[in-house]
Parts: C-alpha cells; sequence; structure tokens
C-alpha cells in the first residue's frame, strides 16, 4: 500500500473516531449535519475555483443522497423478500393475531 492510501485509511479511521466520540454526547443529526457542513468548508476553501468547488460539493451530496436512498430501497426489498420466503407454519406463528375475513 503506498503512503497517500495509508494516510487516507489513517484520516478515515480519526474521523469516525471523532465522529464515534460526539455521538456519545450529541445526536446523530447534530453530529452529522455538523460533520457535513465542516467537511463543506474545508473542500471549498481548499478549492481555487470557489464555482467549480460549489459544483463538486453539490455533485457529491447528490451523489451520497443518492446512495443511501438505494441502500435504504434495497434493505426494503431485501425484508419483503424474506417475508415472503417464510413458510405458512412460520408466517401464522408470527402474525398469530391477524384474522382472515372472508
Amino acid at each position: 500500500m503506498n503512503t497517500s492510501e495509508e494516510r487516507k485509511e489513517e484520516l478515515c479511521t480519526e474521523i469516525c473516531n471523532f465522529r464515534d466520540s460526539l455521538l456519545e454526547e450529541f445526536g446523530e443529526e447534530e453530529v452529522y449535519t455538523s460533520l457535513l457542513w465542516i467537511s463543506s468548508l474545508m473542500f471549498l476553501s481548499s478549492s481555487t475555483n470557489l464555482t467549480e468547488g460549489k459544483k463538486e460539493a453539490f455533485r457529491a451530496a447528490k451523489a451520497s443522497y443518492k446512495e443511501e436512498l438505494d441502500r435504504r430501497n434495497k434493505e426494503i426489498l431485501l425484508n419483503a423478500k424474506a417475508s415472503m420466503d417464510c413458510t405458512i407454519k412460520k408466517y401464522i406463528k408470527t402474525h398469530k393475531n391477524l384474522y382472515l375475513i372472508k
């Protein structure tokens, strides 16, 4: 592994440790919103062209939103498939308080 990759992994580890320590004291929404804000400001301050930096920041935000949306949809579909694959006895046992009305 080259030095650049090692430094990226070390930085990611430190950021995750920092996030975990913040989560102990604050709620998820405050922590993740603040980290997003900080990372956006850091990225824009390091960019020489603010217009291009703004476009890239929006692109990254949209990509992360789409990735999270896809992950959640996949999770919902997997749960639905798992519930459809279960046997009738298991389904009845799980839903024994439901009554079928004809």
